[in-house]
Parts: C-alpha cells; sequence; structure tokens
C-alpha cells in the first residue's frame, strides 16, 4: 500500500480516514498520462480520463482533510449554460479548465474570429499554475520519508481551491463575453424578426426599413453560418419583392385560366423565397437563443433552415430577378414537362435517376425548340457561348449555331421520312432510348444527333458545376 512508507509524524497527525484520502489521491496524480517532456497529456481520451479522476480525489482529499469550499458565490451571475455545469457550492472541478490552466491560452477562435482572453485571466492561470506545482509536490512527497504533515496538505490543497476559484470566475467569464459576442449575429437578427412581427401587428405601421435590416442581418448571419456555401451571394431584399409580385402574376394567370405551365418556375422559385423567409422568420422569433451553441454552424437547425433561405435567394436572384431570364426558364421547364406527361417510360413521381441523367440533353433540345424564348436562360447558364448584339436577343457563337443547324435539318429529314411531331419524338429518345424504328435511315439519324447532344450536355455540366447543380436542383422542383 502506498501509505506504508508515510512517517510516524504524519501517521499521528492525520486519521485512517484522511490517510486513505490522500494515499487514493496520490494513487490518481500518479496515474497522470504524460507526454514528451514530462507534461500532462490533457488532450488525449485516457488523459482527460485521469486527470477528472485526480481531480475527484483532490476534491475528495480536501473533503477528508474537513476543508471548506473557497467562496464561488460568483456563479450566481453565470449564464444558464454555465450554472448547470457548476453547481453554486461544490468544488465542481472540470478537467477542461484543468487544460485550460495548464496551456493559458491568450485567445480562442469562434466563427473564423479570434477572441482574446483578459489579463485578469491570464494572470489568474499563472497563479492557479504555481498552486498547483506546489500541490503536485506534497502529493509526490506522500509515501516518501518526508512525507507532507497534516498542515501543509491541508494548506496546499486550500491555496489551490482558492487560485482555482478566482481563475474558474475570471475564465468563464471571459468565455460568456466570449460567447455573447459570438452569438452577436445571431441576437441581430433575432432581434430584428421580432421587432417586424411586432410592427406588423400594428395596423398602419410602416415594415419597411426593419424588413430591409433583418434580410441583411439574414445575409450577414447566413454567411457566419454557412461560410463555405454562400461565398460571394449577394442576398440583396429586392429579391422578397420580385417574388411577391411573381406570385402575384402566377395568381393573376391562373385566375384568368392562362396556361400554369407558362408560370411554373416563376412560381416554383418564389415560393421557395417566400416560404423559406416566412420559416425562417417564425424560427428566430420563438428561437430560446440561450441554448445556442456559440460556433454557430453547429446549430443544425438554423443552419439548415439559413441554407434552404439562401438557396431560394440566390436562385431567384439569378433566374427570376431578370424578367427576360425567368421567361426563358419557363419556356425549358413547360418544354421538358410536356415529355415528362406523355413519356410511357418514365413515373412522374419518382424523378429516377435516369430522368436526371437526361435533363442536360433535354434542356438542350428544349432550347432549340424555342430558340428566341428561352436564350436568356441558355444564356445564363452558358455565357462564354452567346455574344452582346445590338437587338434585344442575344446571338449564339458560330458553333452552337452549326449545332442548332443541324439539328434542324435532322428534324426535317425525320418529317419527310414519315416521323409525325419529329422534334417530341426526339426528345422521348432522350429519355428512354432510341425508339424501336423500322427504318434503318431514322434510327441513323437518332442516334448521330443523340451522340453530339452528349458532347453539349457534358459541356452544360462540367461549364460551372456549381450553377449547373442549382439550375437542376430548380428543374427537379418545376417537375
Amino acid at each position: 500500500m502506498a501509505d506504508t512508507a508515510v512517517s510516524g509524524s504524519c501517521r499521528r497527525e492525520l486519521s485512517s480516514r484522511e490517510q486513505a484520502a490522500v494515499s487514493r489521491l496520490a494513487a490518481a496524480h500518479s496515474n497522470l498520462v504524460l507526454v514528451e517532456g514530462g507534461e500532462i497529456d490533457t488532450l488525449s481520451g485516457s488523459g482527460a480520463a485521469a486527470i477528472t479522476n485526480m481531480l475527484a480525489e483532490v476534491d475528495a482529499a480536501s473533503n477528508a482533510l474537513r476543508l471548506a469550499p473557497a467562496d464561488r458565490s460568483y456563479r450566481a451571475f453565470f449564464a444558464m449554460s454555465y450554472c448547470t455545469m457548476f453547481p453554486s457550492r461544490s468544488r465542481a472541478y472540470r478537467a477542461d479548465l484543468f487544460n485550460a490552466m495548464v496551456h493559458r491560452y491568450a485567445a480562442v477562435s469562434a466563427n473564423d474570429e479570434m477572441y482574446a482572453f483578459s489579463k485578469l485571466s491570464l494572470r489568474c492561470a499563472e497563479i492557479v499554475q504555481n498552486s498547483w506545482a506546489r500541490l503536485s509536490h506534497e502529493i509526490c512527497r506522500w509515501g516518501s520519508e518526508k512525507a507532507p504533515s497534516r498542515a501543509e496538505m491541508r494548506s496546499a490543497l486550500r491555496a489551490f481551491d482558492k487560485a482555482w476559484a478566482r481563475f474558474e470566475q475570471a475564465y468563464i467569464t471571459d468565455l460568456i463575453e466570449m460567447e455573447r459576442q459570438a452569438l452577436q449575429p445571431m441576437l441581430v437578427a433575432a432581434g430584428s424578426a421580432r421587432r417586424l412581427a411586432a410592427r406588423e401587428r400594428m395596423q398602419g405601421s410602416d415594415c419597411s426599413e426593419e424588413l430591409i435590416f433583418l434580410i441583411d442581418a439574414l445575409s450577414k448571419l447566413n454567411s457566419v453560418v454557412n461560410s463555405k456555401d454562400c461565398a460571394g451571394e449577394d442576398l440583396t431584399p429586392d429579391i422578397l419583392l420580385v417574388a411577391r409580385e411573381a406570385l402575384y402574376q402566377c395568381y393573376w394567370a391562373e385566375w384568368h385560366g392562362e396556361a400554369l405551365d407558362e408560370f411554373r418556375a416563376k412560381r416554383v422559385m418564389a415560393q421557395g423565397v417566400v416560404d423559406s423567409f416566412n420559416d425562417l422568420r417564425a424560427y428566430l422569433c420563438h428561437a430560446e437563443l440561450e441554448f445556442f451553441d456559440p460556433i454557430l454552424g453547429n446549430n443544425t437547425t438554423v443552419k439548415s433552415k439559413l441554407q434552404t433561405w439562401g438557396d431560394a435567394w440566390a436562385c431567384a436572384t439569378k433566374y427570376l430577378r431578370n424578367q427576360d431570364i425567368a421567361q426563358g426558364v419557363c419556356t425549358l421547364v413547360a418544354e421538358i414537362r410536356q415529355v415528362h406527361r406523355i413519356s410511357s417510360s418514365l413515373m412522374v413521381d419518382e424523378l429516377s435517376a435516369e430522368f436526371c441523367m437526361a435533363i442536360p440533353r433535354l434542356v438542350w433540345l428544349a432550347f432549340l425548340a424555342k430558340p428566341h424564348r428561352s436564350v436568356h436562360a441558355m444564356r445564363a447558364l452558358l455565357p462564354h457561348r452567346f455574344r452582346e448584339s445590338f437587338g434585344p436577343v442575344p446571338r449564339c457563337d458560330e458553333e452552337l449555331q452549326a449545332f442548332a443547324a443541324r439539328c434542324r435539318a435532322a428534324l426535317e429529314i425525320l418529317h419527310d421520312l414519315g416521323i409525325d411531331s419529329a422534334w417530341l419524338f426526339l426528345m422521348k429518345s432522350v429519355m428512354s432510348g432510341s425508339e424501336p424504328c423500322q427504318c434503318r435511315e431514322v434510327a441513323d439519324i437518332i442516334d448521330q444527333l443523340l451522340h453530339e447532344l452528349e458532347a453539349w450536355s457534358i459541356e452544360l455540366q462540367r461549364s460551372s458545376p456549381t450553377r449547373w447543380n442549382q439550375f437542376l436542383s430548380l428543374l427537379v422542383r418545376c417537375m
């Protein structure tokens, strides 16, 4: 046993219960994991577990030696999340604070920002380090001929506890302030959402300024929470007005019996903007912010809602704000949906992988079917294939013009060979493979067109994968 070597005088000073407590502390201290250089390992799982066990024995030895805990009344002023971690009366030593004490971190990072600890925290860390060194020295003497006396153990434990309490107060106070600063984008957005809701309940109140402020706050919050996904996005307030106007146009057209497919893409984009914005507003109005992680990206619910809102806003910015582009997207969607509905080889509700793989080719054929109505949308997808012109319609480059001419010539040949609705026949072939055909000449024309179309489809996807994925997501939602 570790206490068998304790000097006789020490045995007489300490009761058997006190000796047992100090012996357990010495054993736990000897089990601390050390790294190269003799420093205590505070980062690995085994190292942290050994520290937790050792700190528990420090607490137990202090109680056995009848030491009252140092004053910790300051904990009453901690934020709620920290009150549960630090019961008001107990010592509640923690391995993470021991780690902070050992390494004396000057700053921490949150949301790509650095937050510095106060000079008081750093000074308190130095003091508790010194008191820990003294306590560690006394523990190491336990079991030797020069074992510490009861008074020496009590003095070392009392000094460590007082130094720890001062460090805990300074360190946690700094952390609470850092977390408040890190949560600031969330606090600003939530505050604005609540003010806007209150204004909207007041009849005759002008909400425009608060609405603009909220959208700007959401844009800043999104840039922090989803920093890797929204770089360079311009999420401006006018998109909400554009979306509301587009929804009004769609409702008006539906009321007057106009073809809904001609407005479907507009409606999907506009509804996405309005719904995601309202959902995000409602969430922020009722969110319990005191329980949010100051690392904002770790809050999965708000991260997901911001991602949905940002995606809807960015899509509408690119394809709904400009009327010519919006009309072009609606034309492409209407053409693809027409084939989608009548194709017997595709289940409309399943949106199979085969359909998604066929979409790039269908987009090209839909564009070539009605180039003047969809040219602005194609230009948004492949800007390098179009050049400025003096008229209102941009012109495609020579290579694309030649491809379009070959498609028209092939369709004329198909029509002359007795293929009714040759364009629809070709689009159905894209989705389901070449249609069974008795005429070898027809099969050869279809195969040649599909082979050439494949190269253009690859360019559409690879020219800008991010842009294409955004457009593909819109098309799928419109189906």
